[in-house]
């Protein structure tokens, strides 16, 4: 939520039109998480995070912050 709210622009949104959608599955898909001892929802919720991630390194943002994606 920290990203959504505070790291992505408008311009972001539009660069990466699925965002929007990637973060409400998220949301509820952690919600989910939290009612269910099945490891596939917990890996539902693994592969959105990781495609949210994906997006957050893609950006000229994040490059310029100085950190680095996982190796």
């Amino acid at each position: 939520m920290v990203l959504w709210a505070d790291f992505f622009t408008k311009e972001h949104f539009e660069q990466f039109p699925n965002l929007h959608q990637l973060f409400w599955d998220g949301v509820h898909g952690a919600g989910d998480v939290k009612k269910s001892t099945d490891a596939a929802v917990a890996e539902k919720l693994l592969e959105t995070i990781d495609k949210i991630a994906d997006i957050f390194w893609q950006t000229e943002k994040a490059k310029g912050m100085g950190v680095y994606p996982p190796a």
